[in-house]
């Protein structure tokens, strides 16, 4: 599942290849797989609805949106102060992407330019 969502963010097979074996070998990770805890389940949650999040970004999907919900209700019932950190970052995923959050400025030297911090005169 990392090697799918790290293709799929960074379009790299180095970079997904090294993610998943990165995961693969960090020795936390291997404890918490291999205990009875909730740990690393949560871990594959998080990662499936990352992914889920993704896919339906790319393309729209019955499939995508019941893994997602199902990986969300997984969340939620093994972590909820997890799940509505998840439910937050989801939701804002999905949030128009026409909207532009920016700042105003109103000095009169500067009416031109948008990125006014790195605007030469500021003095």
């Amino acid at each position: 599942m990392v090697y799918v969502c790290a293709k799929k963010v960074f379009q790299n097979i180095r970079v997904a290849r090294f993610s998943a074996i990165a995961i693969a070998l960090f020795p936390s990770f291997i404890i918490w797989s291999s205990q009875l805890m909730k740990d690393g389940l949560i871990i594959f949650l998080l990662v499936l609805a990352m992914t889920m999040v993704l896919q339906l970004q790319e393309r729209f999907g019955y499939a995508a949106v019941v893994v997602l919900v199902l990986s969300m209700f997984g969340i939620m019932s093994l972590r909820v102060y997890i799940f509505y950190m998840v439910a937050v970052a989801v939701g804002g995923s999905f949030l128009d992407r026409n909207v532009q959050f920016y700042q105003v400025d109103h000095r009169p030297d500067c009416r031109t330019c948008n990125n006014w911090w790195a605007s030469p005169t500021l003095a």
